[in-house]
């Protein structure tokens, strides 16, 4: 019955040994990094940057419709708006006096001037909020573009066998970089 025990405790001890050696023997994992700019990236630049390459690229340039790529930063350093706000009517205030509330003057579509009224008011707040609105939908339009660009390229990453380790902030804003590894 020793004898018995000792040869099961000898093979477990052997192919102990053997599983050791054998995982040291494997491949060393591979690492990657992919940096991500965020949305605020600038239009014409990359979006992505690999390390090492990646499927033969080192960078990930996102082409962007005209409507968002004026919302890029590098758009009002090197491009200026791509839009300009003009006014086709200007106002004029002329204060009363005795403590009256002062009189604003806007000119009509004829080119005279007339009293504001609650309702000229009421259009140029309405023209605000819609320019606002659209200005919102185009930063949420571009945010998406580049968090679908991200998700895509994190994605074909794992389907050739890359798994995400750790995730880290670099930069002043949204810049992230992914540490990825393959074994």
């Amino acid at each position: 019955m020793k004898k018995y025990l000792l040869g099961i405790i000898g093979v477990a001890l052997l192919s102990n040994g053997y599983q050791r050696s054998s995982a040291q023997g494997a491949a060393k994992p591979t690492y990657m990094q992919v940096f991500y700019e965020g949305s605020s990236w600038l239009s014409g630049r990359p979006l992505l940057h690999y390390s090492p390459a990646f499927r033969g690229k080192t960078d990930e340039l996102v082409p962007e419709p005209d409507s968002t790529k004026r919302l890029s930063p590098g758009a009002f350093l090197f491009d200026g708006p791509a839009e300009s706000i003009t006014t086709t009517s200007t106002t004029t205030t002329i204060a009363a006096g005795d403590g009256q509330l002062p009189i604003t003057y806007v000119h009509g579509q004829n080119g005279k001037l007339r009293p504001e009224t609650a309702a000229d008011r009421q259009q140029a707040r309405a023209r605000e909020q819609a320019r606002f609105d659209r200005q919102l939908n185009l930063v949420a339009a571009r945010a998406t573009l580049a968090r679908n660009t991200l998700t895509n390229a994190l994605n074909a990453a794992a389907a050739d066998g890359w798994e995400v380790v750790q995730l880290t902030q670099w930069g002043k804003q949204d810049g992230l970089v992914y540490l990825l590894r393959r074994r």
